[in-house]
């Protein structure tokens, strides 16, 4: 398997000149406030950060992938110990396309966010992690746990994830992932982030594979449907033929992990609200049409810890819901226009077309930070085959 050396310089982070004491609150221990109390922390030693965490430990249990573009150089520095993988590029395969992509791309999964908040700990004594605590309310400036303690705050942050989105009438995106050991080395040398060439009747499907080690991978059947009611045993199965197709003898499941993420055609817009702040899946901060919060998480934390007062941090909170509002807009509209303008096995189409186009506006697009000549170029040229045009004329003209 290529791994790669790490592409960063490998400088400090620089601590703020006017470090701040702020007392944050934030509720959720999952990616959006475990890299927000990294990097606030790395710059603001002497603020106070909680986290409240309704499970027993923070992190989860997820893999979160990204490429370089995805993540800031400051909030890279921060990270690059606690890394699993790294690959110098990606590949991608549909029926009549393949195509590598030669930006490196990055692993990181619970284990290591929770390694790297663990080490933030023994070193910042204003840091603090409270698991098995639930917390019953969260306001402007306090949080309150089922014992009915209240804990007072300059700044809350409330980032509890998808399943805080209660009415959700939208798209989702639906996976489960296996990570297996094999019976013999699998011969990849990179990940395959998009195998379009299975079966496509139920929705837009493709399979992901990372290569973890010469006889591991990480096989994981995604699928952009109506209906989050897909079975984990139908998925299973899936993988496991996937796997005797492509001929990996799988000895054995190390883990697995699964989801189920709420897309959406509109209308879920990150606020700049501090009462409080919604931050994390539920308050909008993810991508409407792939699903992937890690870039959008590591822009919030990544801003929002250079705030020296409330005042600094309402100010920036702002501009950056503002930028995401302005990309959300036109990602909005390509979302209708995949649900609405094509039937499900036709989708797919839609998402091999796209990978005609440069490679930095790909990096572009998943990072949600397209230019207003990107998206001009994503509809030049002959449109995808398949196209339901009054269909998509009708979801246009009534919204």
């Amino acid at each position: 398997m290529a791994r790669v050396a790490y592409f960063f310089p490998k400088h400090p982070l620089r601590q703020s000149s006017k470090p701040s004491s702020l007392r944050l609150a934030l509720v959720g221990g999952g990616l959006h406030n475990g890299l927000l109390s990294l990097m606030f922390l790395s710059r603001h030693p002497q603020a106070q950060v909680t986290i409240f965490e309704s499970s027993v430990k923070v992190g989860g249990n997820h893999t979160w992938c990204f490429y370089q573009a995805d993540c800031p150089i400051e909030l890279f520095v921060v990270l690059r110990p606690y890394l699993s993988d790294c690959w110098s590029g990606t590949d991608v395969k549909f029926a009549t396309r393949q195509r590598t992509l030669h930006q490196p791309y990055y692993r990181l999964t619970s284990s290591g966010l929770v390694a790297a908040l663990s080490d933030l700990q023994l070193r910042s004594p204003t840091f603090h992690i409270l698991t098995d605590c639930t917390v019953t309310c969260a306001d402007e400036f306090s949080v309150t746990t089922r014992e009915g303690t209240v804990h007072r705050a300059d700044i809350v942050v409330d980032s509890r994830g998808p399943d805080a989105m209660a009415q959700h009438f939208g798209p989702w995106q639906v996976f489960l992932g296996q990570h297996v050991k094999l019976s013999h080395p699998h011969g990849m040398v990179r990940p395959l982030v998009i195998d379009a060439r299975v079966d496509q009747n139920r929705g837009l499907r493709f399979v992901y594979v990372l290569p973890l080690a010469d006889d591991q991978l990480l096989i994981e059947d995604t699928y952009f449907v109506e209906h989050a009611d897909l079975a984990a045993s139908t998925l299973r199965s899936r993988i496991a033929e996937y796997a005797k197709q492509h001929h990996f003898d799988i000895e054995s499941v190390i883990s697995e992990e699964s989801g189920r993420l709420p897309l959406t055609l509109g209308g879920t817009d990150p606020s700049s609200a501090m009462d409080p702040v919604r931050g994390g899946y539920a308050g909008g901060w993810f991508h409407p049409i792939t699903g992937y919060s890690f870039p959008l998480a590591a822009r919030f934390a990544c801003l929002l810890s250079e705030s020296e007062t409330r005042n600094d941090f309402a100010e920036a909170l702002t501009r950056l819901a503002v930028g995401v509002k302005s990309q959300n807009k036109f990602l909005f509209a390509l979302n209708r226009t995949l649900y609405e303008g094509f039937l499900p096995k036709h989708r797919i189409g839609v998402l091999e077309h796209f990978y005609r186009v440069p490679e930095e506006l790909i990096s572009r697009f998943y990072s949600a930070s397209l230019t207003p000549v990107d998206r001009i170029r994503v509809f030049l040229g002959m449109p995808p085959k398949h196209v339901r045009w009054l269909s998509l004329a009708h979801a246009t003209w009534t919204r």
